[in-house]
Parts: C-alpha cells; sequence; structure tokens
C-alpha cells in the first residue's frame, strides 16, 4: 500500500515539472516552444544569422565599476569576443545586458562576469539595481573593410 502511495506521489511530481517546464521562458527570453512570430524580442532574429557567423575579430576585456557616478563605456567591433567584468560594493545586484538577453548577480568580492560576442553594430545599455538604472554603456563599431 505504501509502495502504491509513493509512486501515485512520484507520478504528480513528474506530471507537475512537465507542466512547469513547458511554460518556463527558456534562456532567450522567450516561451519553450513558441514561436518566432510571439516573441517580441528584436535580439531573436539577430541571434539567428543566415550564413554562419565567423569571429573575425579579436579578444577584449573590460572591467566597469556598477557603482560609479557616472556609468563607464566599453567599446569594440563587430566580431570581438568581449569578456567583461562588472564589479560592485551593493550586495546581490542585478546588472544586466538586456539587448543580449544576459543577466548576472554581482556583490562585493563577487563580480558579475559576461562572455559576449559582438555580432551588430550599436549602444547598448549595461543597467543594474532594482530601479534598473544604468551603470555602462557598450557601443560596438562596425568594422571598417580594407
Amino acid at each position: 500500500m505504501a509502495a502504491r502511495r509513493l509512486i501515485i506521489v512520484l507520478l504528480v511530481l513528474f506530471g507537475i515539472s512537465v507542466v512547469a517546464a513547458s511554460i518556463a521562458p527558456d534562456r532567450k527570453g522567450g516561451l519553450i516552444g513558441a514561436s518566432d512570430s510571439d516573441s517580441t524580442s528584436t535580439s531573436s532574429t539577430a541571434l539567428e544569422p543566415s550564413e554562419p557567423t565567423v569571429a573575425s575579430g579579436t579578444t577584449l576585456t573590460a572591467r566597469i565599476d556598477a557603482d560609479s557616478a557616472r556609468p563607464e563605456s566599453v567599446e569594440g567591433f563587430v566580431g570581438d569576443q568581449l569578456e567583461l567584468v562588472v564589479d560592485s560594493r551593493e550586495k546581490g545586484q542585478v546588472i544586466e545586458i538586456g539587448e543580449f538577453g544576459v543577466t548576472e548577480f554581482a556583490a562585493p568580492n563577487a563580480p558579475a562576469q559576461f562572455d559576449l560576442l559582438l555580432r551588430e553594430p550599436g549602444r547598448f545599455a549595461i543597467t543594474g539595481g532594482e530601479d534598473g538604472r544604468i551603470v555602462g554603456r557598450l557601443v560596438v563599431r562596425a568594422r571598417r573593410s580594407g
């Protein structure tokens, strides 16, 4: 009798986990199984180029302070690989680069770390804190040909 109850409880938990997994957002920001037309993110099309992307740039390393009174800028070119570290004196601060769909936590002695392939030119905000204030900017320029 106890074994039958245990099996029933396990089946119920399995069913709940299947439902939770089917409605949970994926790491790219959309719902799992949702079509691209359901997504409101403009970066989803940027992440799936029509031809393979080959990184032709260099590896950049940058460090910014999220507590700085004036947001710092990090510059790079399309094709560069950026290793960005964001320091914070605030405990458990959420650092986000929304256009890239990445979020990390920063705390004293535990900075947020991002590893990004810069695919498109533009200016991208690096936000932090509960209020979403801009703590830095990522400036990506098109590589000059020739």
